[in-house]
């Protein structure tokens, strides 16, 4: 039996979501290893499912300890998958991950979604206590492995970059305008969770320039606060956005959705989109759960230049603008809608690169790494 420590639905995170489809894509690889969850409940009070054996309160640090010794006593369980992201786990940064993989006996995978650069010295500091602890590491891009490798001991062998899952998805483009109601709009989309950091005024304020040369044009702002948002600044940030749509006289070109968006109307809504947009501001994410969706549905992409934006769209496969910049944000835009040729240009080269990120690879390459651990 193999144990993967995540957040988990109906814990609303990308987290979340992603070890679900992997515990799914796993079981689809080799059914006869049975794949359960430990979950760390951060924000959701609703019952796990039976995918769920054991649970930790995110801020009980005494659970972790427990949970570690409760996994080593129990003979069915072969090893440990863990998903890392400092924001699940409780302590200064996360600090509890470390307790628990300190008490762990059973063979331990570590997956690193947010292994970037600008880290502090205390999250690099549990970082090289992850790594020391885990017989293999996984991270999604090459900027995340060099962190591991140069600044947080890990050694070369140890350290795999598998790419992040990817869904096929049945419906095209406009079969999906139609069903979202979106049909005769050329659509622009920014999907995921809500909140200060993540651009979206930027884009609103180039879209004027956009809307004049193309008045079929509509922005779709799609998503709720993430759970651990404090909820005034978030409302703050959304009042904000709204009275910038109105300054701008926009309020037929762009539309929110404010909820969060399951699997399939997230895909749907990505699918629906002629051109996505990643305006993400201060971010030096070296994993993006939207970013990859949108490859997988080989959507042309308009990115700030964050590490994973850059590694996953380099060599034409998107474009990268600074998105503070409106005049140049708008001309990007207009120059991505104007070439019909560019488009489908993108479109040809995230076809073939995004196969090793389809999540029935992705978790064969999970599975052979469990077996090497294991064995």
């Amino acid at each position: 039996m193999i144990i993967h420590i995540s957040t988990y639905p109906p814990e609303k995170c990308g987290l979340a979501l992603y070890t679900c489809d992997l515990i799914r894509y796993l079981r689809l690889v080799n059914p006869t290893q049975t794949q359960k969850a430990l979950a760390i409940r951060a924000f959701c009070e609703e019952p796990y499912g039976e995918d769920v054996i054991l649970s930790i309160e995110r801020d009980n640090r005494e659970a972790y300890r427990k949970s570690a010794n409760s996994l080593n006593a129990n003979g069915r369980v072969d090893a440990v998958s863990l998903q890392h992201e400092f924001g699940i786990f409780g302590g200064k940064r996360g600090f509890y991950a470390t307790d628990l993989v300190n008490f762990l006996k059973k063979p331990l995978l570590t997956t690193y979604h947010s292994a970037s650069p600008s880290r502090s010295k205390i999250e690099k500091s549990i970082l090289r206590r992850i790594v020391k602890a885990s017989r293999k590491n996984i991270v999604v891009s090459e900027i995340a492995k060099r962190v591991l490798v140069e600044e947080c001991n890990a050694s070369e062998g140890s350290v795999e970059v598998i790419g992040h899952g990817i869904h096929d998805f049945q419906g095209d483009l406009e079969a999906s305008k139609r069903k979202m109601g979106l049909e005769g709009r050329f659509v622009l989309s920014t999907v995921g969770f809500v909140g200060r950091g993540k651009g979206i005024e930027h884009v609103i304020r180039a879209l004027p320039a956009v809307v004049d040369r193309h008045p079929d044009v509509l922005y779709v702002v799609a998503g709720c606060a993430h759970p651990s948002e404090i909820k005034g600044e978030n409302e703050l940030y959304r009042r904000g956005l709204m009275k910038e749509v109105a300054q701008h006289g926009l309020q037929k070109h762009v539309l929110f959705i404010d909820k969060y968006l399951p699997l399939d109307e997230h895909l749907r809504l990505i699918q629906a989109s002629d051109i996505c947009i990643t305006p993400y501001v201060e971010c030096d994410k070296t994993s993006s759960g939207v970013l990859s969706y949108c490859i997988g549905l080989m959507k042309p992409v308009i990115s700030s230049p964050f590490p994973y934006a850059k590694e996953v769209l380099a060599d034409g496969r998107g474009v990268l603008t600074q998105p503070d910049d409106r005049r140049v944000l708008a001309e990007c835009i207009n120059r991505l809608i104007d070439s019909r040729g560019m488009r489908n240009g993108i479109k040809e080269k995230l076809r073939g690169y995004r196969e090793h990120m389809r999540w029935l690879n992705v978790a064969k390459r999970y599975t052979q790494l469990l077996k090497e651990i294991i064995g």
